[in-house]
């Protein structure tokens, strides 16, 4: 586990022979072999964000017990990374990858390029 996110988690997890072994720490999906499409021999390690269904549908996020009405969705999300990754790559190489996507009956799962740890905020404090 990486971090939590609005909506969910974000994990780290390693390629294997075109397949993705999905976090252990995950208890829903323990061990749950997916295949991947798409151009997976270029990654080794990628990141997995996991939105449940129910948040995403509802629009909600939850904090401090309480419920939050966000404008995150998972699914927009992995359309406008695929068009950026396959259709529309920008020259300079400065977006992350679109991996995959795929759903379990209760979540989404976005598999994206893993860019290393650190984060937006901790990358601009640096610079």
């Amino acid at each position: 586990k990486i971090c939590d996110t609005l909506q969910g988690v974000l994990y780290q997890a390693k390629i294997y022979d075109t397949n993705i072994l999905i976090d252990a720490a995950d208890q829903d999906e323990k061990n749950n072999r997916v295949n991947i499409i798409g151009h997976v021999d270029k990654y080794d390690t990628v990141v997995i964000k996991k939105t449940p269904k129910k948040l995403a549908h509802a629009k909600l996020a939850k904090e401090d017990g309480f419920d939050i009405i966000v404008d995150e969705d998972i699914v927009k999300e992995m359309i406008l990374m695929h068009h950026v990754t396959f259709d529309n790559k920008p020259m300079g190489g400065y977006c992350v990858d679109f991996v995959n996507f795929f759903e379990s009956d209760t979540d989404y799962y976005l598999v994206m390029e893993y860019v290393g740890s650190y984060n937006l905020l901790q990358f601009t404090q640096k610079a």
